[in-house]
C-alpha cells in the first residue's frame, strides 16, 4: 500500500499458518465509499469490443474506474468507482447496452 499506517490497512510479517512471508498474504487495505459494479451475461463471452464499449461509456460520462476485474470465462466484468458515481454508471451502461439487455 502507499500508506501502511492508514486506518483500514493491516500488514503482518507472517500468517498464523505459515511463517514464510513470501508464501502468505501478509497485508490488505480497504477504501471506504466505493461501489462495485458487475456487468455479466453469456453475451459477453468472446465478443470483440465489449470492454471498449463499457469503459468508453464510463469515460464519456465522467466515471472514474479505480479497479477492474474480469473472470477468465469472460462471463463478467466487475469494476469499482466512488459511490457517488454508481447511479450515473448504471444508467450509462443500461443505455449503451440496451439492445443486449
Amino acid at each position: 500500500t502507499f500508506n501502511p499506517s492508514f486506518r483500514g490497512t493491516r500488514i503482518y510479517l507472517s500468517s498464523t499458518t505459515n511463517m514464510e512471508p513470501d508464501k502468505c498474504v501478509c497485508g490488505f487495505s480497504s477504501i471506504e465509499g466505493m461501489a462495485l459494479i458487475n456487468v455479466e451475461g453469456s453475451g459477453l463471452i468472446g465478443v470483440h469490443g465489449v470492454a471498449k464499449r463499457l469503459f468508453g461509456t464510463l469515460e464519456s460520462v465522467g466515471v472514474n474506474v479505480v479497479l477492474i476485474s474480469q473472470a477468465s470465462s469472460e462471463h463478467s466484468i466487475t469494476f469499482a468507482t466512488v459511490e457517488e458515481n454508481a447511479k450515473i454508471a448504471e444508467e450509462a451502461i443500461k443505455e449503451e447496452f440496451q439492445k443486449e439487455l
